[in-house]
């Protein structure tokens, strides 16, 4: 487990796609995190089960991006996290505020619709440990 705090950036990956946010808020008597949703990256091989933080240095071509700065918070269990590294971060903002320009907040929307259901789907332990 790492130290959370306010407005850092961390990420919760499934498989082929990592979900970018910034902490709201700890919430640590029930060991959940509220966080905003930034970005969706997602890899365009399935092959590879993760994203490597220098994916976004090499063949970033490769790499589809939904900016989710309309999406809803999120509130889920501390230990599905992962520290965001600096030198993932800052090319993945750079690239974010282009998809803006030419994203579609509905569809970007759906894609995380998705990615929650599926994160949520594979973690039932996770989320059976908590009183919602």
């Amino acid at each position: 487990m790492f130290d959370i705090k306010p407005h850092q950036i961390i990420y919760l990956e499934h498989q082929n796609t990592r979900l970018y946010v910034e902490v709201i808020q700890m919430v640590k008597a029930r060991q959940l995190c509220w966080a905003r949703p930034l970005a969706l990256a997602q890899k365009s091989s399935p092959a590879e089960k993760s994203i490597a933080p220098e994916f976004f240095y090499l063949e970033s071509d490769k790499l589809s991006l939904y900016a989710l700065d309309e999406s809803p918070d999120i509130l889920w269990p501390i230990e599905l996290f992962h520290p965001a590294l600096d030198t993932e971060v800052l090319p993945l903002l750079s690239r974010l505020g282009a998809q803006k320009q030419k994203g579609d907040p509905k569809v970007n929307r759906q894609y995380l619709s998705r990615f929650i259901y599926q994160l949520w789907a594979a973690n039932q332990t996770a989320f059976a440990e908590k009183a919602f």
